[in-house]
């Protein structure tokens, strides 16, 4: 199956947020983010193509044609784009593989908090998932940020701690999780649900200090 989606944003927002489990990043000649296997599929995003697939039976030879069929259809199918991402580069090194999403729409619920990449961490043995959405201003990233601090109250959440450093927002208490929303620069940034504040506040650090750098 072969996907037009119309550019490689949307391409990769359907890839990564449908990504089965038990899977493996693959290597084709795409970014390793791009490409996936199970134990009988093959999924990868080119350009603006979103592909699957599918096979019969359960078979390293099949797979092994899969590949195959999927490195020749990157080599000799042109569709536009060249499969860059920037925001791979801004997330910090230690990535779990096949956790980036890309949520276009309603990130975490929020209906303002668009175009948002998101990833897991294993920070002191906790699964943590932080995430990034640039935005095209300083002012329009503290809008939303301040808007998504207020939908998490409005849901529940509890202020626990300000954050005026590098990062300037906010830590909350989300029924026993903690979030943190925060804007550096013309991106907001954060945790979602994780269950040590400890660790969340530990990568928040590793991910503003990224950001910093750029």
């Amino acid at each position: 199956y072969v996907f037009d989606m119309g550019d490689l944003r949307s391409a990769f927002s359907v890839f990564s947020r449908q990504r089965r489990a038990g899977s493996a990043n693959v290597s084709l000649s795409v970014k390793p983010e791009l490409a996936y296997q199970t134990s009988n599929g093959l999924y990868f995003v080119h350009g603006f193509y979103y592909v699957e697939v599918n096979g019969s039976a359960e078979s390293d030879r099949l797979l092994s044609a899969m590949v195959q069929l999927g490195q020749k259809m990157v080599n000799e199918i042109k569709a536009g784009e060249d499969n860059k991402i920037e925001e791979f580069e801004l997330f910090a090194d230690g990535v779990i593989d096949g956790s980036f999403k890309l949520h276009l729409i309603n990130a975490f619920g929020f209906e303002k908090l668009t175009d948002t990449f998101s990833a897991k961490y294993e920070i002191d043995g906790e699964i943590v998932t932080g995430f990034l959405s640039k935005r095209s201003d300083r002012e329009n990233a503290k809008t939303i940020a301040e808007g998504y601090i207020d939908f998490l109250i409005e849901n529940g959440a509890v202020v626990k701690k300000e954050i005026n450093e590098k990062g300037s927002g906010k830590v909350l208490d989300f029924y026993g999780t903690t979030e943190i929303v925060v804007t550096s620069g013309n991106f907001v940034a954060g945790i979602h649900e994780a269950e040590s504040r400890q660790a969340a506040e530990k990568l928040l650090k590793i991910l503003v200090d990224k950001l910093n750098k750029q």
